[in-house]
C-alpha cells in the first residue's frame, strides 16, 4: 500500500519486496554473501532513479525490506542502510497483531496475497500457540531492529532520520499520513489524489471483523480469557512501537 502510494508521487521511485526470494521480479540473492546481497540493493535503487527520462527529477529513491527477510538473508537493519547510504528509514508496522497473523494465515490457505477485485471471503481456525509463537519472535525481531539501529546511528558516520508509522493510521487517514511521509522523505507532497489512486486498485482482503475471519473466534476469547469485540486490542496482541519518539 505505501509502495504504490509513494510511487504516485512523481518526485518519489520505490521498489517492492527486494529481498523476497519467490516474489521474480528483482532476482534471488538469498543466502548470498552480504557483499552480493550490497551490490543488488545498488543496483535496483540506481535503476529506480533512473526510471524518468529526467531522473534528477527524483527526490527519493527507496526500496521495501520485510524483516524477516533480512533475518532469512542475515543481513541487519543496519547492513542495509549503509548499503544505500540511506537518509531516512521508515518502520512501518501493524498495531494488532492478531489481525496481521490472520491475514498472513488466511493468504498462505488461499494463495491470493493481492487482488484488485476480489476480496477474501474466507475464515480460518486460528491456533493460539501457533499465534503466541509469533508474537513473541515478532517482538524481539522489533526490539533487535531498534537497538540495531540506534546503535548504528550513534556510532557510524551516516546520520539518518527515523519514523515510525503503522497500518491502522495509514488506512485512517492516508492523504494526511502520506503528506507527513513525502515531507520526511524530504519531497513536495503530490497530488494526494493521484497517490491514493495507487493504493485504491488493490482491494483490501481482510477488513471484515475478526469475528468473521476466525472460525473459532468465541473459543479463541475464551480460552485468553477476553471478552467478545475486545480480541484485537487485547494486550498481548496489540503492539506499540515509536522510533519518533527515540533519541
Amino acid at each position: 500500500m505505501v509502495v504504490h502510494a509513494l510511487n504516485g508521487n512523481p518526485a518519489v521511485a520505490c521498489a517492492g519486496e527486494v529481498l523476497n526470494p519467490s516474489y521474480g521480479v528483482y532476482g534471488n540473492v538469498a543466502r548470498k554473501s552480504k557483499w552480493r546481497q550490497a551490490v543488488h540493493l545498488r543496483a535496483i535503487t540506481a535503476s529506480y532513479a533512473m526510471m524518468s527520462w529526467w531522473p534528477w527529477q527524483k527526490g527519493a529513491v527507496g526500496i521495501k525490506v520485510l524483516d524477516e527477510q533480512c533475518f532469512y538473508n542475515k543481513l541487519a537493519p543496519a547492513d542495509v542502510v549503509e548499503a544505500l547510504n540511506a537518509r531516512q528509514v521508515l518502520l512501518m508496522g501493524r498495531h494488532s497483531m492478531i489481525r496481521a497473523f490472520v491475514s498472513l494465515q488466511l493468504a498462505f490457505a488461499n494463495g491470493r496475497w493481492y487482488s484488485e477485485k476480489v476480496a477474501n471471503k474466507d475464515s480460518i481456525t486460528l491456533d493460539i500457540k501457533q499465534l503466541a509463537e509469533e508474537v513473541s519472535q515478532s517482538r524481539k525481531r522489533w526490539a533487535y531492529i531498534e537497538r540495531d539501529l540506534l546503535r548504528f546511528r550513534r556510532d557510524a558516520a551516516l546520520k539518518f532520520g527515523l519514523r515510525t508509522m503503522y497500518y491502522e493510521s495509514l488506512d485512517a487517514e492516508p492523504e494526511v499520513r502520506l503528506t507527513e511521509l513525502t515531507r520526511f522523505l524530504g519531497v513536495e507532497p503530490g497530488a494526494e489524489g493521484d497517490m491514493m489512486a495507487r493504493t485504491g486498485a488493490s482491494v483490501k482482503q481482510n477488513d471484515r471483523p475478526l469475528r468473521d475471519l476466525i472460525g473459532n473466534y468465541d473459543g479463541v476469547c475464551k480460552d485468553l480469557a477476553v471478552a467478545p469485540g475486545q480480541l484485537e486490542k487485547a494486550r498481548p496482541f496489540y503492539f506499540v512501537f515509536d522510533c519518533d519518539s527515540m533519541p
